[in-house]
């Protein structure tokens, strides 16, 4: 949670949910100097998914988290390492037995009390460890990536000879059983095998053992940090009202003090700004329908619907004394039938026949720290639900049939955990099911509420905050000129894209910003070689077909057959299975809209972008092109800057280095702890330090200078997400005539060509030559009619050919003279009084389209992003075999600086 996003200090806060999230939330607005903060928890215990008791001796049992997974990064591991909550030690560092931390103190039973071979066991759990890393690091083989997380492995060790050994299956099946406890799943058959690489495990130990306290000692350490009378217990919140501003009071709407009212169950309520809302996923698919009031937006109720939310469970069992070996640190159970072998599953997905063999989903049970005596089962999904139904003593009585052969004493004590039934969680936590886009449901979750009426500005309150501005002017990819006449033309961003939920355009719509010019010219002109025009019923029933296909990749909705293709197969495969195909046109006009398809893309080519990952960028709902006024972007610029005092932002100071993390780094022989954690040292040596410094430059930049920019150098996760994602360029090339040639309707000229770039055959014929440059003007779709400039058009080109076309200035066009060379927002653009080369270029393009009378062009204005030093290009794409949201993520997550920081100073780095 990002504390300047809530607001004014004076602000009332309501966090809903006193579990980790919400006491984490709490704790950090407090520190951040929130003083109105209040907790409210439906229960009377705190914790939430953490609960720790102490049923058979003054040592702990963890009924709930367990474990701290993973330490760089992690903020429960580095705040339980600070108050030396950690253990260290096998005797109190238990673990829970899976494949990939199986030890030969670990015994595997068959039905019958035979023990396994200890060699086949290791051999199939090491495997099934190296399938499920190849899912987690999201390095699926195509064929895989569109199965189940069951389906997958199922395919992939059916090809080991260790399929074909006498127990192979077995272990492999209670592997997957094992694995289940991690997904909190009824079956891995239900998990998505490509989805879980979103998940980004933490560097360091999976299993992170806490000491005597467990992890009520760090809910103590979040406790402490609560002043008394936060916490408001038994509080159950039965409805939110999350707009009221906007709600009728009566037959009257009138502004309210504050904006929210949470509701309790006996009645009583609180009004607040802002409201965290920290519940499970469980509780959400139990009572969002009727919780939120006006109802919560679709992309959030349907995120709830549809991502899957498990059961995990916990069997303590406590023996008169212990029966097993001293060396045994767990004894698992391998079935002759599993609930994880297909066959079996696929006979129980229907009826209830497997609730009579519910106990099988038991992977084992497991030694317990601390407790000489007690063992732990666990058992997830379906089945868990169901032994929750049943009373302890019949779960026991179950639990300690023979399996091993072993003599079993008397169990005098059973406390089991019932999350799934529990009403204050409904389940354990989530997963990802199969077919379903994780990453964008759970954004789509997190995302906050934009209110929909007017609240007061708010300000964070930070004082100490430098921006640092590499160019002369700001704006980085806006960039709004005026070359031709009083009016604009924008060299870098054009329109808005999208309304709900975009602080763009709020802010456009709330400063009167946005063109309310509704006049719409009526056509596109598309034009063959040699100047035929072609026909309008054509080139509207391909490009119908074309967004047809573009929103089904967008929208998650490809067949398993393309979801592993690139972009430009798919639509390539999709259009042949239209008879538009096998019209004389068809399949150029189809190129043309590959070519356009670019501009969005950013890409050289479409058949180099990921078909399956574009849907991993969400489109925000409204008008896709919503047109600024007659100031443009730079009025939207101006009001940004209103706000932001002259002195803050420092221009010309391009940023060479970044320390980050100065307490760490040796300085001389010794190190020593600094007031400031950051050092930015800029071009010119001078220097700044921070507490807190926001990089902000574009992923062009750091593909250039990553890699000497950060001392010490950036995290590996970083690195490659910035080697794997695309950054492509896309420029525009403005032409202003001496007098318009088109018709009235025109809206654009646009071409199509008989062997254009996008052609599957042209492109793979040129992908290693350079005898694309020498068509490189092929790449351009067409040249559009500007606003509010009659003689000019625009044409559009992206990647390898914009790139060359940015050199052309100087090489291949020759002859250009040069009247006047201007620098505006920091773009080298240039006003050039035609020379007979390039003038006869332009004019012989369009000439030889339309076969229009085309007069002189009398002004060129070119962008030049690719080239641009502050920026290297124009935005990004997911290319073909990457995991885009992963690698975003990578990119975007906060350094975790490992000293601590004293009082806040913040820099905004923009190079």
């Amino acid at each position: 949670m990002s504390v300047s996003s809530v607001g004014s200090r004076d602000a009332k806060i309501v966090v809903v949910g006193a579990g980790f999230a919400g006491l984490a939330a709490a704790s950090l607005l407090f520190q951040a100097g929130f003083q109105n903060v209040k907790i409210l928890e439906g229960s009377r215990r705190l914790g939430g998914r953490i609960h720790t008791t102490r049923p058979f001796s003054k040592n702990v049992i963890e009924l709930g988290a367990n474990w701290i997974h993973g330490q760089e990064g992690n903020p429960i591991y580095q705040l339980a390492k600070d108050h030396d909550l950690l253990v260290e030690g096998i005797s109190a560092n238990k673990v829970m037995c899976q494949p990939s931390s199986v030890t030969p103190r670990d015994y595997f039973f068959k039905e019958g009390g035979k023990l396994l071979c200890a060699g086949n066991i290791d051999q199939v759990c090491s495997l099934f460890s190296k399938l499920t890393s190849k899912a987690f690091e999201s390095e699926l083989e195509d064929r895989y990536r569109i199965l189940s997380l069951g389906g997958y492995l199922d395919a992939a060790f059916a090809e080991s000879p260790l399929a074909a050994s006498e127990d192979g299956w077995r272990i492999f099946e209670w592997c997957k059983r094992s694995e289940c406890t991690d997904e909190a799943s009824s079956s891995l058959y239900d998990v998505s095998a490509s989805e879980i690489g979103y998940y980004i495990a933490l560097e360091g130990g999976f299993f992170n053992s806490l000491g005597p306290g467990g992890y009520q000692a760090i809910l103590d350490v979040f406790l402490e940090s609560l002043p008394l009378q936060t916490i408001l217990m038994s509080k159950p919140v039965k409805s939110i009202q999350w707009d009221l501003n906007k709600k009728s009071l009566g037959t009257e709407s009138r502004e309210r003090s504050h904006p929210i009212k949470i509701i309790c169950e006996n009645e009583e309520s609180f009004e607040a700004d802002h409201v965290i809302v920290t519940v499970s996923l469980g509780v959400l698919k139990q009572h969002a329908g009727a919780m939120f009031e006006p109802a919560l937006p679709k992309s959030k109720m349907d995120a709830i619907e549809r991502l899957g939310f498990g059961t995990v469970d916990k069997i303590f069992l406590c023996f008169s004394e212990r029966f097993w070996p001293e060396d045994c640190a767990g004894i698992q159970l391998v079935w002759d039938e599993g609930p994880e072998d297909k066959a079996v599953y696929g006979s129980q997905t229907e009826g209830d026949g497997w609730k009579k063999t519910w106990f099988k989903k038991i992977c084992g049970f497991d030694t317990v720290a601390r407790h000489p005596t007690v063992l732990c089962g666990w058992i997830t999904g379906r089945e868990a639900l169901h032994m929750e139904t049943l009373q302890d003593g019949e779960v026991a009585d179950i639990c300690v049939k023979s399996f091993t052969g072993w003599s079993v004493p008397d169990v005098s004590q059973v406390l089991i955990s019932k999350w799934g039934s529990d009403p204050w969680v409904f389940g354990s936590y989530t997963f990802v099911p199969h077919m379903v886009n994780g990453v964008k449901e759970h954004e789509a979750m997190a995302a906050p509420l934009p209110l929909q009426s007017k609240l007061p500005e708010s300000k964070a309150g930070f004082q100490h905050v430098k921006i640092l501005e590499a160019n002369e002017q700001v704006g980085g990819r806006v960039c709004t000129t005026k070359p031709f006449t009083e009016n604009i033309i924008e060299l870098g961003a054009n329109w808005i894209h999208g309304q709900k939920g975009n602080p763009l355009f709020r802010i456009a719509k709330e400063h009167h910003l946005l063109s309310e010019d509704s006049s719409e010219t009526s056509r596109d002109y598309f034009f063959k070689d040699g100047g035929k025009h072609l026909s309008v019923n054509l080139a509207d029933q391909v490009v119908s077909l074309f967004k047809k296909l573009i929103t089904k990749a967008s929208d998650e909705e490809l067949g398993r057959k393309y979801r592993d293709m690139n972009l430009g197969d798919y639509l390539d495969l999709s259009f042949a299975e239209s008879p538009l195909a096998m019209s004389e046109d068809g399949p150029r006009i189809f190129e043309w809209c590959k070519r356009s398809e670019c501009s969005d893309e950013a890409a050289s080519s479409l058949f180099e972008v990921s078909a399956s990952q574009i849907s991993d960028y969400i489109d925000l709902d409204g008008d896709f092109f919503n047109s600024l006024g007659s100031r443009g972007y730079q009025a939207i610029l101006d009001v940004l800057l209103k706000d932001v005092p002259s002195e803050i932002i420092l221009t010309s100071k391009p940023v060479k280095r970044i320390q980050w993390d100065l307490n760490k780094i040796s300085l001389g022989t010794k190190s020593r702890e600094r007031s400031h954690p950051i050092k930015i040292i800029c071009e010119n040596e001078e220097s700044f330090e921070a507490d807190h410094v926001l990089v902000t430059v574009s992923l062009g930049v750091l593909k250039q200078h990553a890699g000497a920019m950060f001392e010490p150098a950036l995290p590996k996760s970083k690195m490659d997400a910035i080697e794997r994602l695309g950054f492509g360029t896309v420029d525009k090339i403005f032409l202003c005539f001496s007098e318009r040639f088109w018709p009235e309707d025109c809206a654009g000229i646009q071409l199509v060509w008989d062997e254009g770039p996008e052609d599957k055959a042209v492109y793979g014929s040129q992908t290693e030559e350079d005898g694309w440059k020498k068509t490189w003007f092929k790449k351009i779709c067409g040249f559009d009619t500007v606003a509010r400039h009659p003689t000019v058009l625009c044409g559009w080109i992206t990647g390898r050919e914009a790139l060359h076309m940015e050199t052309l200035q100087d090489s291949e066009v020759g002859n250009t003279c040069v009247k006047y060379v201007i620098l505006t927002c920091n773009i080298v653009w240039s006003i050039v009084h035609i020379s007979e080369t390039w003038c006869f270029y332009f004019e012989r393009l369009l000439r030889s389209f339309t076969g229009w009378s085309v007069p002189d062009v009398s002004q060129v204005l070119i962008s030049r992003w690719g080239h641009d030093p502050w920026v290297f290009g124009s935005y990004s794409f997911i290319p073909k075999g990457v995991n885009g949201v992963r690698r975003q993520k990578a990119l975007a997550a906060a350094l975790p600086l490992q000293s601590e920081t004293s009082e806040s100073k913040r820099f905004m780095s923009k190079e």
